[in-house]
C-alpha cells in the first residue's frame, strides 16, 4: 500500500487510505436522524437473532450477499479479503433522499461531500491482509448502505476510484431506543471505548471472544483499526512510526505491522461488537480518522495503544 501523504481534508491521508473529514457533520447529522425517527416502529428483534451479510473483496470489487431482505436490527457482518491487495469494507449509511448514484457521483469529485453530507459512517470492518476474514455485528436502521473500501495502490489511487464501491438495502425501522437494546447472542468479554485521542483497551484481548465496541466522543468519528505487530517492533515503534506519516518525506520505513481489520468508523456516540478471529500476538490499535481540530490522522497525533491477543 503506498504511504505518502496528501491534504489535511483526506480521511487517510497516508499509509494507504483515501477519504473526507467525518466529524461534526456527522454528529449533526445522525442527531437529527433520531429525532426524526418513525414514531410507529417494526417489532423488536430477538437479540439471539441476527441477519447475516457476507462481503467479499478482491482486487477491485466487492461481492454482497445479503441471503435475503435484510430487516432493520442486528446485522451479523462477514468481510472476507480474497486480495491479493488489502482492502476493506467501510460502510456508509445514505441520509434520506440521497441516492446511490448521487453518493458514487460526489465520491469522485468531493469525498468531503459523499462521506460526511450525503451519508453518516456507520461502521464495517477495517484493513485486512489478505487472505483474511473478520466478523462483526451492529444494530443497523433502515436505509441503503454503501460499503467502500478507501486503501489506496502504490500510485495514490483509492480503491473505490477503481471501482470498490457496492450498496446494500436494510428494510423497516426501530426507534433509537430498539435499536439501543439490541446486542448479539452470548456474552461480551469486555468493552474497548475510544475517546478524543485515547482508547481504553484491555491489555489482553480473548481469542475467540466478542468484544463492544463504543465511539465515547460526543463529537468526532474514531475507529478501531488493529496491526499485527512484526517480530521485534513494539507498540513504542508503531506510535513513533504513526507520528512521521505526514512528514515531507513521508513515513520513516516499512509500515511496521500486518493490517488486521478492526472496527470501522462509526458516528459519534455509536459502535457495535466485534469477534477477536485473530491469530495470538501482539497487536497495535490506532485511528486514522482526522482530528477534529487540526485535520491530523489520530493516529499521528498519538492515538496508538498495544494490546495483545491470548
Amino acid at each position: 500500500m503506498n504511504h505518502t501523504s496528501s491534504t489535511a481534508v483526506d480521511r487517510r491521508p497516508t499509509r494507504g487510505r483515501a477519504g473526507a473529514v467525518l466529524g461534526l457533520t456527522a454528529l449533526v447529522a445522525a442527531t437529527a436522524f433520531m429525532a426524526t425517527a418513525p414514531a410507529r416502529a417494526e417489532p423488536l428483534a430477538s437479540p439471539t437473532q441476527a441477519h447475516t451479510v457476507d462481503i467479499t473483496g478482491s482486487d477491485y470489487q466487492f461481492a454482497i450477499d445479503t441471503h435475503g431482505a435484510v430487516p432493520a436490527g442486528l446485522v451479523q457482518l462477514n468481510f472476507t479479503d480474497s486480495g491479493p491487495a488489502a482492502h476493506q469494507a467501510q460502510l456508509f449509511r445514505l441520509n434520506d433522499g440521497v441516492t446511490f448514484a448521487k453518493f458514487v457521483a460526489d465520491l469522485a469529485t468531493d469525498r468531503a461531500t459523499a462521506t460526511s453530507v450525503d451519508s453518516l459512517s456507520a461502521g464495517g470492518v477495517g484493513d485486512l491482509a489478505a487472505p483474511g476474514e473478520r466478523s462483526i455485528y451492529q444494530a443497523m436502521q433502515g436505509g441503503t448502505y454503501a460499503v467502500i473500501s478507501m486503501v489506496t495502490d502504490s500510485s495514490n489511487t483509492p480503491d473505490f476510484a477503481k471501482g470498490m464501491v457496492a450498496q446494500f438495502t436494510v428494510t423497516g425501522h426501530l426507534t433509537p431506543q430498539q435499536l439501543a437494546a439490541l446486542h448479539p447472542a452470548g456474552p461480551v468479554a469486555g468493552v474497548v471505548t475510544a475517546n478524543s485521542l485515547s482508547y481504553s483497551v484491555p491489555p489482553v484481548l480473548a481469542a475467540g471472544a466478542l468484544y463492544r465496541y463504543q465511539d465515547a466522543d460526543t463529537q468526532s468519528v474514531h475507529e478501531f483499526l488493529v496491526g499485527r505487530l512484526l517480530p521485534g517492533v513494539t507498540a513504542a515503534d508503531a506510535k513513533a512510526w504513526f507520528a512521521t506519516l505526514t512528514a515531507p518525506g513521508g513515513p520513516s520505513g516499512p509500515q511496521p505491522f500486518v493490517d488486521s481489520g478492526g472496527f470501522g468508523g462509526v458516528a459519534p456516540g455509536s459502535g457495535g461488537w466485534f469477534c477477536v478471529n485473530m491469530d495470538p500476538g501482539n497487536y497495535v490499535a490506532f485511528d486514522l480518522a482526522p482530528n477534529s481540530t487540526t485535520g491530523a490522522p489520530n493516529a499521528t497525533l498519538g492515538m496508538v495503544v498495544g494490546f495483545a491477543v491470548g
